[in-house]
């Protein structure tokens, strides 16, 4: 464990004046898991007043069982992750073994065919899940590290864990936008060595996928290869970005030679943000700020 404990670091940490500890009851949590990152976030379920937000980078996780090790040694270490009186606790998987069925095609009992289209399934090892998406006909479906989650669930064994992944809470914010048109638009969220595009008209889902990439022209190759099958327009077409990315990125300042509709995306604005939040900028955390989204 103690290998552990040297292997995550606190990069982001911001917290509301108002929290109180004494009110965990009152306050929902999220947990967002990736094989390189950890992010917490609280919020009252009552005001959806935004009160914390933690970031993590997890170091030298080579198997599942490491990453449970460090996440155990990072829950020991903390103060809150324990207590087991929340209103509400979500876990969030970033990962990418998902895909999306339309509603109407969707049967519980076919998860795996679903996944098996896409990626290798281990049944002794991973959990399968799906979540009934709000603003969308489509369900997603996943797959989890079945003793994270078991392991999870001990640690929160009055409450039901709602499971969910990293696209199901950025397609309910992408809809959620304000700025939406009825012409086709890009919605694009970098994470570390992950991109997300999402597509979107009037509201409406047409394209999700995620990519791992680990070049610039990797993540400039995905952009234009989605771009023109759904055949946007480089002029006329609103791109917006999300994220770990700014405008000295390399990958922003590729995207804007070429996108004159370009700009970063804002917080979602069904949850409220004291001034100390200025402190991450807008366009960071949507991921996890739109789990709250999903019910």
């Amino acid at each position: 464990m103690e290998k552990a404990t040297l292997n995550y670091r606190l990069v982001k940490k911001i917290k509301d004046d108002k929290f109180d500890v004494d009110g965990l009851h009152h306050y929902n949590l999220s947990i967002q898991i990736g094989d390189t990152d950890f992010q917490v976030c609280i919020a009252d379920a009552n005001s959806n007043q935004c009160l914390l937000l933690e970031d993590y980078i997890l170091n030298d996780v080579d198997s599942s069982d490491e990453l449970i090790d460090i996440i155990s040694s990072l829950f020991d270490n903390h103060h809150l992750l324990k207590a087991g009186f929340w209103s509400t606790v979500k876990v969030s998987l970033k990962n990418p073994k998902f895909t999306l069925v339309p509603e109407n095609l969707f049967q519980k009992e076919s998860l795996p065919d679903y996944l098996k289209l896409n990626c290798t399934l281990d049944p002794v090892k991973e959990e399968l899940n799906y979540y009934k998406q709000i603003k969308s006909d489509a369900v997603g479906v996943f797959s989890g590290d079945k003793n994270l989650l078991d392991w999870l669930r001990s640690v929160y064994p009055n409450i039901t864990l709602q499971v969910i992944h990293q696209t199901n809470a950025l397609i309910e914010g992408v809809l959620s936008y304000e700025d939406h048109t009825d012409a086709k638009s890009m919605f694009i969220f970098t994470d570390r060595n992950n991109l997300t595009i999402i597509v979107a008209a009037n509201k409406k889902l047409i394209y999700c996928n995620k990519f791992v990439y680990n070049t610039t022209n990797a993540f400039l190759k995905y952009v234009f290869t989605v771009f023109q099958l759904q055949e946007l327009d480089q002029h006329n077409s609103k791109v917006h970005i999300w994220g770990n990315i700014n405008t000295q990125s390399p990958q922003f300042k590729e995207l804007y030679k070429y996108f004159k509709q370009i700009s970063f995306g804002g917080k979602p604005s069904y949850l409220k943000f004291n001034y100390m939040f200025d402190e991450a900028e807008d366009h960071q955390y949507f991921d996890l700020y739109n789990t709250f989204l999903c019910q």
